[in-house]
């Protein structure tokens, strides 16, 4: 072998592969971009994975009075649940002597059962006398001087088989299906395993006997799951995410044949010549993918089923551990995941339609596939978490809707994917109808569907964009800025030191922001542009729109305050979050207002608008509709704030300072709506306390805390949309790149 050629090939090969800009991206650029954005999707979604108190019944706690203590002021004792304590919410209720054990046991189901709580504790009435009276008879024992093992072995089993029918012990009564009822079980099984070692100890010590003989009491587990549902849950947590998985592939690789292929193939351009329009050709190749996507997700459905039967039946033998491990296939059940996979096909489909669209050649579109699975592979997972359950919060999370959707129905829990349905496919759906109007779109760009795929040289690339700098950035620009800014947010989270005080917080939290939104932002500009004041969006405004920013936060703040509680609804804040809050406020109330005024009002009006209203929004505009830059930026804008509740909110704020920014061509009325609104908050967090005239606006609700009152919160609607339509009357949009083309 003469290795000189091998070389000379290596060296020509290698230069090939780096003159491609989507080697490069795929070898270099995506693994630094994916993971710290994976890494943001995954703090969201910790939000549904973070440890909540388990809401307990306990019945018949009146009944052990005497025993060990168990119960400290309507909580488990801390000498037997250190940990567990705080994460249990217990409410009593008496037993009745009366009712027998299995009354009892159907009354706790119910409960169980229509979700009122998490499981159910039972003390049996004659529990107490029981052990009290075994504690007596263990006094005998001990002054009969029997004191060797086997005897007293002989008597412990003396002492539980006297004739008489011994009671149960504490009953749980849970659901093995529900993760937070398993959670609760878990919590509890805990508690009662140490009050049980206490009653060992104070029963035997009496005697001085050894603990070993026996256990005085046996903790029982009354599972309320129905038998198919138990032997499914490990089914049921693996197979939405590997139908997820192929249904999105079963649609790419189809899509990108249908689309770049025929590209490559020159076929592309008879289609578009013929009498179809440009919305039937994207229906007509849309529904060729989603065929493909649901078959593909149809044959793995049954293959899967197959495979699980023959296993399980054939190859392991009924009450074997692996058999007992895996339960049986749930056959019916799985065939009800078909009709949940309809929307999720068609928005899989659509999205792969869009990627594939885009792409210039079949192996540019095969590159798309990497991040669009990576990125979707969180939301995939949700169903393999214990404590995440389909409620109207997670049903309306794209994906992670879907993917609880089909456990709970291949789980038989009907009664709550029912429930849930409408959200999930609504959900769906909608994604579905953005990712099929950008796929038009595009199909209606001359310049997406004949672009030529070229080398690229990375050196040349840049220096073309530093000497040759635009006058505003494109959308290109708009998208890789925002990225690199999530990033930066990424490690920012990570690397700044924990404050300990009110300075610290601020001063971290400001240094933070402007280093990782602001000056990017800057320096973007100064390089890659050539008008910073175009670039940013500042221009002067007229007087009457600086009134009207100056109204329109005192009218919005009624509004999202309201807003918050209905986020706050849909997306509880967790008990960990909630004392990390709780410390935040007290370094808050010890902040004096205009250093707290500076760094949560000043700093972010400033530099957040410099970056989004500005160089970002600019960006969009110069080749997509204003809507369309007007959302992406506030999804933007608000997936930067980090919590999930905060991002919500911010995203409503965005949307509507993106909508200010583009009717008056300018970020100065947007500064001032961000800063006068930040201001609010801070002003009065601190002082609304002493105004008697703010309290009179507010109400108290039980549920919510204090809140201003509906008909402020009407009055104030009103006001801002009044507001709303003057600004639109008094100004006119500067007519984007698209719209004028």
């Amino acid at each position: 072998m003469n290795w000189t050629n091998v070389k000379r090939i290596f060296n020509r090969e290698m230069r090939d592969q780096l003159r491609d800009r989507r080697t490069l991206f795929t070898t270099l650029i995506l693994p630094l971009m994916m993971y710290p954005i994976l890494g943001l999707l995954m703090l969201q979604v910790a939000q549904f994975v973070s440890e909540t108190a388990s809401k307990v019944q306990v019945i018949g706690a009146d009944s052990i009075g005497e025993l060990p203590e168990l119960f400290v002021d309507n909580k488990f004792s801390s000498n037997h649940a250190p940990a567990e304590g705080k994460l249990l919410d217990l409410e009593f209720a008496p037993g009745n002597e009366q009712s027998t054990a299995e009354l009892v046991y159907e009354h706790a189901k119910d409960l169980v059962d229509a979700d009122e709580f998490d499981a159910v504790v039972v003390f049996p009435a004659d529990l107490q006398a029981y052990i009290l009276a075994l504690r007596n008879e263990v006094v005998t024992v001990r002054e009969n001087d029997i004191s060797a093992v086997e005897d007293v072995e002989q008597v412990g089993g003396a002492l539980k088989s006297d004739g008489a029918v011994l009671p149960q012990g504490p009953q749980i009564v849970f659901n093995s299906v529900d993760d937070k009822s398993r959670i609760a079980r878990k919590r509890i099984a805990n508690v009662l395993e140490s009050w049980q070692t206490s009653i060992k100890q104070t029963l035997f010590q009496a005697g001085n006997i050894p603990l070993k003989i026996a256990d005085p009491i046996a903790i029982v587990d009354r599972d309320t799951a129905p038998e198919e549902s138990r032997t499914a849950a490990l089914w049921a947590s693996i197979i939405p995410m590997l139908l997820l998985i192929w249904t999105l592939s079963g649609a790419f690789y189809p899509a990108v044949d249908l689309c770049a292929g025929e590209k490559e193939r020159g076929t592309l351009e008879t289609l578009l010549c013929g009498p179809a329009k440009r919305i039937e050709i994207v229906a007509g190749k849309l529904l060729t993918i989603m065929t493909f996507s649901f078959f593909t997700s149809f044959f793995n459905l049954v293959s899967i089923a197959f495979t699980g039967v023959f296993m399980i039946g054939r190859m392991m033998p009924e009450g074997s551990p692996l058999h007992e491990q895996l339960g049986s296939v749930p056959g019916w059940s799985i065939l009800w995941s078909l009709v949940v996979l309809v929307p999720l096909v068609a928005m899989f489909s659509a999205l792969a339609l869009s990627a594939a669209t885009f792409a210039r050649s079949s192996k540019e579109g095969q590159y798309y596939m990497m991040p669009l699975l990576i990125l979707c592979l969180p939301l995939m997972m949700i169903s393999m978490i214990p404590s995440v359950e389909l409620n109207l919060g997670t049903s309306l999370i794209p994906v992670a809707g879907a993917a609880l959707l089909l456990r709970n129905l291949i789980e038989s829990q009907f009664s709550v994917a029912i429930r849930f349905a409408f959200p999930v496919v609504a959900s769906s759906m909608f994604c579905c109808y953005l990712a099929l109007r950008w796929a038009t779109a595009q199909f209606n760009s001359e310049s997406v569907l004949f672009r030529e795929s070229e080398k690229w040289d990375f050196k040349l690339w840049l220096l073309q964009l530093l000497k040759t700098p635009r006058a505003a950035p494109t959308a290109g620009m708009a998208i890789c800025f925002a990225i690199f800014v999530l990033i930066l947010r990424f490690f920012a989270n990570f690397l700044a030191p924990e404050a300990t005080n009110w300075q610290g917080f601020l001063l971290n939290n400001s240094v933070a922001l402007i280093l990782t939104v602001g000056v990017p932002a800057i320096l973007a500009a100064v390089f890659l542009t050539t008008n910073l004041w175009d670039t940013f969006n500042i221009r002067r405004v007229s007087f009457p729109v600086l009134v009207i920013a100056l109204l329109l936060p005192f009218s919005l703040q009624p509004i999202i305050s309201w807003f918050g509680v209905v986020i706050a609804e849909i997306y509880p804040i967790s008990p960990s979050m909630l004392a990390g809050l709780e410390g935040l406020e007290k370094m808050f109330d010890a902040a004096p207002w205009w250093w707290m005024l500076l760094a949560i009002a000043a700093v972010p009006a400033v530099f957040e608008e410099l970056a989004f209203r500005g160089f970002m929004l600019s960006g969009l505009r110069s080749e997509t509709k204003d809507w369309t830059a007007i959302f992406i930026t506030a999804a933007f804008f608000g997936i930067t704030h980090g919590i999930l509740q905060q991002s919500l909110n911010a995203g409503m704020i965005g949307v509507l300072l993106g909508y200010v920014a583009v009717r008056t061509n300018s970020i100065i009325p947007t500064m001032i709506i961000h800063f006068m609104h930040n201001g609010l908050v801070v002003v009065l967090s601190k002082f609304s306390a002493s105004q008697e005239w703010l309290q009179t606006l507010q109400v108290e609700y039980a549920e919510i805390g204090t809140i201003y009152s509906p008909l402020v919160t009407v009055v104030a609607t009103v006001v801002t949309l009044a507001l709303l339509f003057t600004l639109h009357r008094l100004t006119v949009a500067q007519p984007s790149l698209t719209d004028t083309a």
